[in-house]
């Protein structure tokens, strides 16, 4: 099957053209994500969205356009930047003006990932949920003086959106890699094929050897790998330049990854240059820092949830306590 990224953000952009020409090369999906910590956290404790309405109106036209022509979905993730319910209320607004202007019907699933203070204050007091180092200590107050949180989901919630028939799909908080994995993995692509594409994919042109703008990235899945392709005849990727993209945002792989699995393939421009292997983490965490996005393309069967806490001038992160 074959997945496109419109973009790394769906705040920067991409080129109209290279996103018709993913399409009409025989998508299966598009998908973006739309959000990022690396902000810090005063997007999810304010609500308010990052980036231009009027932008991100712009590249949802394109992307509704083109799937809807193509009868394909699509499915974004961490709506509004953080995907607070206020982030995904905001993204929801523009789809149903978009609908409205363009005279488009289609089924929209909206996924929300914001979690109420008491439950969370509740696991803390039961032990079930810890903070990381180097995270400050937490109690009871700090949770329940937060602004809001969010859950980061994997690739479930979105493969039950689709199950249902959903042709639109946007996500609260949501793993970078779940967007890109969640359709292939349903339709029976290998767990570590898909999460290893969507690692990939999730940033869209940045896996190129030179992105000389934010633009669309495409990826063919089957049971042995995946072939990564720039729909824009102006970019090229090169097997070192995946692969290292392959290692983006993970702080240290040599402290936090043990022995290689299984190895997918590949493949760039339609020739294997060379095997990466899929690594599985020591222990069952998301990372502190930029690293947990990997930990998460890694942990495709945990049943771990990350979750994040924003409050006034903190950024925490925590897993479940996980037999």
């Amino acid at each position: 099957m074959r997945a496109v990224a419109a973009t790394g953000n769906l705040s920067t952009g991409f080129r109209e053209e290279s996103l018709v020409r993913a399409v009409e090369q025989g998508a299966n999906f598009v998908g973006c994500d739309a959000g990022t910590t690396d902000s810090g956290p005063y997007y999810l404790g304010s609500g308010n969205p990052r980036g231009p309405r009027e932008g991100v109106k712009r590249n949802l036209r394109l992307m509704l356009r083109e799937a809807l022509k193509a009868g394909i979905p699509v499915i974004v993730g961490s709506a509004g930047h953080a995907g607070g319910r206020p982030h995904l209320e905001w993204t929801l607004d523009i789809i149903r003006e978009l609908a409205h202007e363009h005279n488009w019907h289609f089924k929209l699933a909206a996924i929300d990932s914001e979690i109420e203070k008491d439950v969370l204050a509740d696991a803390f007091n039961r032990g079930e949920i810890t903070p990381l180092c180097p995270a400050p200590p937490l109690d009871d107050g700090a949770i329940r003086h937060a602004e809001r949180f969010v859950a980061m989901m994997g690739v479930e919630p979105i493969q039950q959106a689709l199950l249902v028939g959903a042709q639109v799909v946007i996500g609260g908080r949501c793993s970078d890699v779940a967007i890109y994995a969640a359709l292939p993995v349903l339709q029976g692509i290998p767990k570590q094929v898909a999460f290893h594409a969507g690692k990939i994919l999730e940033c869209g042109a940045a896996s190129a050897a030179q992105r000389l703008y934010p633009d669309c990235m495409a990826a063919e899945l089957d049971q042995d790998g995946f072939t990564v392709e720039p729909p824009n005849p102006a970019i090229r990727c090169t097997a070192q330049s995946v692969a290292a993209h392959a290692l983006y945002e993970n702080a240290n792989p040599e402290e936090c990854w043990t022995r290689p699995m299984r190895s997918t393939s590949l493949w760039v421009s339609g020739r294997c240059e060379s095997l990466v292997a899929d690594l599985y983490p020591q222990r069952n965490i998301l990372f502190v820092s930029k690293a947990y996005r990997w930990s998460d393309t890694a942990r495709s069967s945990s049943p771990a949830l990350g979750i994040l806490l924003s409050c006034a001038n903190s950024t925490l992160f925590f897993r479940p306590c996980v037999p």
